[in-house]
């Protein structure tokens, strides 16, 4: 009975964490966003979809962006007042501290769509999505209470990792 009611807990505990993740990426559909990710840093984000522009014109990870459209950007909450009041597919200039100097680099912005979403988030959160799977599995099939620790951190793991693909590789909504 215990086991049982474990399980339910677990179960619960990783459907209710796998909405809310869920949603949290859903959030970015039909935003603007600048056409690659970025940190809280004003880092670029190595998360990245083939079609986006900042993969066209050569954006590469954890380059610093310094401005926008010659505007010194030193937070993210002032890069995203900017980039999400322009209209999809403006040209905006990028200055870029790279290693070996300060660039400008020029490239539109883009609708997050569903392709992105799918792109970007779906190929993770099937992974993640059947890594708890197998943790449940494993805790359901396995009387050990260590176990349920176990699982219980691997699923918090599971929600910890698509957390911090969505705070630190795309720029949130502003609200």
């Amino acid at each position: 009975m215990v086991k049982k009611a474990r399980l339910i807990v677990l179960i619960s505990i990783f459907l209710g964490l796998s909405a809310l993740l869920l949603w949290q990426g859903y959030r970015f559909v039909g935003q603007i966003f600048p056409g690659f990710g970025i940190h809280f840093s004003l880092a670029v984000s190595p998360l990245a979809v083939a079609n986006w522009t900042g993969n066209k014109v050569g954006f590469k990870p954890y380059e610093l962006i310094t401005a926008v459209n010659q505007t010194d950007i030193n937070q993210l909450t002032g890069f995203k007042q900017v980039i999400q009041k322009l209209p999809p597919h403006t040209m905006t200039t990028y200055t870029v501290l790279r290693e070996d100097g300060i660039y400008e680099m020029g490239l539109p912005t883009m609708k997050f769509t569903y392709e992105h979403f799918l792109h970007s988030f779906g190929l993770f959160f099937v992974l993640s999505f059947l890594y708890a799977v197998i943790l449940l599995i494993l805790i359901f099939r396995l009387t050990n209470r260590s176990l349920f620790v176990l699982g219980l951190s691997g699923i918090l793991f599971y929600g910890t990792l698509w957390d911090s693909v969505l705070t630190h590789c795309l720029v949130y909504p502003v609200s």
